[in-house]
C-alpha cells in the first residue's frame, strides 16, 4: 500500500495541474490543429500545382500527328508555363525549353539570359549541366571563343559524370583548333578516345582527330591513335560541328 500512495499522489497532482492549465492546453491544441491543417492544405495545393504544371507542359510538348499542322511551340509559350507554375518541375523544364527555343531561332542573348536564370535559381537542379552547357553554346554562337571555351571547360570539370560532358569536350577541342592550339585539341580527342563508354560520337571524334593530324603531322608522333568511345544522353540531339543548345529530358 505504501508504494501505491506516491502513485496516487502523483496522479492527483497531474489532474490538478491539467485543471489549472486547461485553457492553455485547449488553446495549444487548437493552434496545433490549425497549423497542421495549414500545412496539409499547402502540400495539397503544391501537389495540385505540380500536376497542373505537368499537364500544361505536356500539352505544349505534345508531338503533332502526321496530319497535324500546328506550328512549333514558341519560347514565349514555354515562359508562360514557367511563370504560371513557379517552383514546379514543369517550370524548370519550361524555362530550359524556352531558352533552347530562343537559341534555335538565333536569339542567342535571350537564350543565354534564360540559361543563366536557370543556373541562378536552380543550383543542384536536375538540368543544371544542360543549362551551363547552354550558356557556353550561346557564348560560342556569339563569337566569344575565349569565354565559351572557359565555360565548356567548366562544364567538363564541374559535371564530369554527366553525359553532356562529351559534347562540351568536342566543342572545346574545336575552339582550341580555331584559336591555334592544336596540341590541346589533340589532347582532348585522345582523352575521349580512352573512354570506355558508348560510341555514338566515335566517328565524329575519329574524323576530327585524323583531320587534325593530317594538318599538323608533327602531332602524330606525340599521340598515337586509339579507339574512341563517348557517351550520349538519351533524347539529346546535338549538332556537333557548331554550337548547339541541349535538349531537355522529359
Amino acid at each position: 500500500m505504501a508504494s501505491e500512495q506516491p502513485q496516487s499522489t502523483g496522479l492527483l497532482e497531474l489532474l490538478a495541474w491539467i485543471e489549472v492549465h486547461k485553457k492553455k492546453l485547449i488553446a495549444g491544441a487548437v493552434v496545433l490543429t490549425v497549423v497542421g491543417f495549414g500545412i496539409y492544405v499547402h502540400q495539397l495545393r503544391q501537389r495540385e500545382r505540380q500536376d497542373a504544371g505537368a499537364r500544361a507542359l505536356v500539352e505544349k510538348r505534345a508531338s503533332p500527328g502526321a496530319s497535324d499542322t500546328r506550328p512549333r511551340v514558341k519560347p514565349d509559350e514555354y515562359l508562360e508555363v514557367a511563370q504560371r507554375y513557379p517552383g514546379t518541375s514543369a517550370a524548370e523544364q519550361a524555362l530550359l525549353l524556352a531558352a533552347r527555343g530562343f537559341f534555335t531561332e538565333g536569339k542567342y542573348p535571350q537564350a543565354q539570359a534564360l540559361f543563366e536564370k536557370y543556373v541562378a535559381e536552380h543550383q543542384g537542379g536536375e538540368w543544371i549541366a544542360e543549362a551551363e552547357y547552354g550558356i557556353a553554346a550561346c557564348l560560342d554562337a556569339q563569337n566569344e571563343p575565349k569565354k565559351a571555351l572557359a565555360k565548356y571547360q567548366q562544364v567538363v570539370t564541374r559535371y564530369s559524370s554527366d553525359t553532356v560532358v562529351p559534347y562540351a569536350q568536342l566543342a572545346s577541342a574545336r575552339l582550341n583548333e580555331a584559336t591555334g592550339q592544336p596540341e590541346l585539341a589533340l589532347k582532348i580527342y585522345d582523352e575521349m578516345a580512352r573512354s570506355k563508354s558508348a560510341t555514338l560520337l566515335s566517328a565524329e571524334v575519329r574524323a576530327r582527330r585524323e583531320t587534325l593530324v593530317q594538318k599538323f603531322p608533327q602531332l602524330a608522333q606525340a599521340s598515337p591513335s586509339t579507339p574512341v568511345g563517348v557517351t550520349n544522353r538519351p533524347g539529346t540531339n546535338f549538332a556537333s560541328t557548331n554550337a548547339s543548345a541541349p535538349q531537355v529530358r522529359p
